[in-house]
């Protein structure tokens, strides 16, 4: 199977952010369309979590001391 398509796709580098058996299940994004779109939007709904948890953490830490 050729990887041209993976290999110039723009969205190959979000593969980086996913754990390898998502980046195995989900085929590195090479999905449909719909798909892609949906592994977008819980990429940026986890960094969205993860940044207001990380601002809580440093609030937090900076209460207690």
């Amino acid at each position: 199977m050729s990887t041209d398509i993976v290999d110039s796709h723009p969205v190959r580098s979000d593969c980086q952010f996913f754990c390898p058996e998502l980046r195995e299940l989900f085929g590195c994004l090479r999905g449909s369309n719909e798909l892609r779109r949906e592994i977008t939007s819980v990429k940026s709904h986890m960094l969205q979590r993860g940044q207001r948890n990380l601002w809580k953490g440093t609030n937090h830490a900076r209460l207690e001391r």
